[in-house]
């Protein structure tokens, strides 16, 4: 699929996964893609950055996004999250509280690639 590939910022790895334009079933796809990636990292060692420009709000997309969220735990380290405006922008919010993960939204892909650059 190509949506899922290390890129360097100031010196630091960093997972870009690009979820944009994805329904539930695509968003599960890009997952699949993603995740032996995630999982051959260390413990709490990974930066990711994703695209979620486009992405549906319906109920099996949240549950997907959940789910991903979930089985990257013990890797990543920080994720930062671009590409939500509006009630998306809620919705991710209340993903990121009640995940308890390192994880920021913003509105672009610059601010979110400089914060990762700085995260230890």
């Amino acid at each position: 699929m190509g949506r899922v590939k290390f890129i360097t910022q100031a010196g630091k790895e960093i997972l870009a996964i690009d979820m944009s334009q994805c329904d539930a079933m695509a968003f599960r796809a890009v997952a699949a893609e993603a995740q032996p990636l995630v999982a051959k990292q260390g413990t709490k060692s990974l930066l990711t950055l994703t695209n979620l420009t486009g992405v549906g709000l319906d109920a099996d997309t949240r549950d997907a996004i959940r789910e991903f969220i979930a089985e990257n735990k013990p890797f990543v380290k920080a994720s930062a999250l671009y590409g939500v405006s509006g009630i998306g922008r809620a919705v991710g919010s209340a993903l990121i509280a009640a995940t308890g993960r390192r994880m920021k939204i913003f509105e672009s892909e610059g601010e979110a690639l400089a914060w990762l650059a700085t995260q230890d």
